[in-house]
C-alpha cells in the first residue's frame, strides 16, 4: 500500500496549475509534457504507411497519461520496424526515449532501446 500512495503522490505532483480567465487557479489533469511526448511519438510515425500511421495516432490520441504512452513504445517500434526497418525504427524510438527519463518510478536509469543491452560477443565466440 505504500508504494501505490508514493506513486498516487508521484502523479499528482506531475500536474501542472494553471490560471482561467477569472483568475482562478486549477489544476490540469494532464501535464504539459505529454503533449511533447505524444507530438514526438507522432512525428516518429511519420514514414509509415498511412493505415499503420493512423492505429498508432488514433492510440496516442487516446492516451491520457504517461503510462499509457509508455506502453504504446512497441506498438510505434512494431509498426515502423515493418514499414521502415528494424535500426531505423530504434533511431527513431530512442528520439522519444530521453522523454520518459524517470518512467517507471524507481526504475534504474536505462540506456538502449527500451533498457535493453545488446549483447556482446566474447572473444573467442564466433558469428
Amino acid at each position: 500500500m505504500p508504494r501505490i500512495s508514493w506513486l498516487r503522490r508521484w502523479l499528482l505532483s506531475l500536474r501542472v496549475p494553471t490560471e482561467d480567465e477569472d483568475g482562478f487557479v486549477s489544476e490540469v489533469s494532464v501535464p504539459l509534457y505529454l503533449e511533447s511526448i505524444k507530438e514526438e511519438m507522432r512525428q516518429a510515425m511519420a514514414p509509415c504507411i498511412c493505415e499503420h500511421r493512423a492505429r498508432a495516432l488514433t492510440k496516442i490520441a487516446r492516451a491520457g497519461s504517461l503510462m499509457d504512452l509508455w506502453l504504446l513504445r512497441p506498438d510505434v517500434y512494431q509498426y515502423l520496424a515493418q514499414d521502415v526497418g528494424q535500426a531505423e525504427a530504434a533511431r527513431r524510438v530512442a528520439t522519444f526515449m530521453p522523454l520518459f527519463a524517470s518512467w517507471p518510478p524507481g526504475a534504474p536509469a536505462q540506456s538502449g532501446l527500451c533498457g535493453v543491452q545488446p549483447m556482446k560477443k566474447s572473444a573467442g565466440q564466433g558469428v
